[in-house]
């Protein structure tokens, strides 16, 4: 009835060493009706996940963040967290994927309106 989104992701991570092992989980929920998974760095992966929650998770259980203020507000905060980094997190890169679901628009029989945000990567910030 309210619609849905889902992702989809491996749990393999690559060491320093170059050895690779299965042991992250990459998508996450971040508040009511929005989920984000990430691929690159797993510091300012979790960094990003964190300022997700901070942007659109709401004690109230009435309350579910608006997608179109997430896409809007996201831009500045996600460069405010990358840049936290040093370079050797940041030559890694940060991937990310955004999932929601408007908690008022409806997409027709499907429920409500779904939307995916991809960030193909940081410090570029263009969201597709």
């Amino acid at each position: 009835m309210f619609g849905y989104s889902f992702g989809i992701s491996d749990g393999r991570i690559t060491l320093g060493d170059g050895s690779e092992v299965d042991c992250l989980q990459k998508v996450h929920p971040i508040g009511r009706h929005v989920a984000a998974g990430f691929a690159g760095s797993v510091n300012i992966g979790f960094a990003m996940i964190d300022e997700l929650r901070r942007l659109a998770d709401y004690k109230d259980p009435r309350i579910a963040c608006d997608p179109e203020a997430v896409r809007k507000q996201w831009p500045g905060c996600a460069r405010a967290v990358f840049n936290r980094f040093g370079p050797e997190d940041q030559t890694d890169q940060c991937h990310l994927m955004l999932f929601m679901v408007h908690p008022l628009q409806h997409g027709g029989n499907s429920g409500g309106l779904l939307e995916a945000t991809i960030q193909s990567s940081f410090p570029v910030i263009e969201p597709e």
